[in-house]
């Protein structure tokens, strides 16, 4: 997986680019950057048009367990990710329902649709 960033300090928001494979490690790489880049709290608006969505059932547990611990360090930031078709946005729905506690995940087939949930765009 690559990924491409973009930060907005001050705005806090983040806008990444994601190509190829997205599984429980790269989705634990992404997290532990935005940590280090001081911008877990940030919005964000990942770009997945491009990238393929490879989680196992087993990492659902995993991905609650790194979220709370995240989640010791920084609150977390509202997170819109645009897929490329319903698999993807289903993976993501499944995401942001294990997330829900901590923080807010949302799919969308468009970049306009999640600026506005993010509240980048008027409506």
């Amino acid at each position: 997986m690559r990924v491409s960033w973009d930060i907005d300090r001050a705005n806090r928001r983040l806008y990444t680019r994601h190509t190829g494979r997205i599984g429980f490690a790269e989705i634990a790489e992404i997290l532990a950057d935005s940590a280090r880049h001081g911008t877990l709290h940030f919005q964000l608006l990942a770009d997945a048009t491009e990238a393929v969505f490879d989680l196992l059932p087993t990492d659902a547990q995993r991905f609650m367990e790194l979220l709370a611990q995240m989640g010791k360090e920084s609150s977390l930031g509202q997170t819109a990710v645009v897929t490329s078709g319903d698999t993807a946005n289903g993976i993501i729905h499944m995401l942001a329902q294990l997330a829900a506690g901590f923080c807010s995940i949302a799919a969308f087939n468009d970049h306009v649709d999640a600026e506005r949930w993010l509240g980048w765009r008027i409506p």
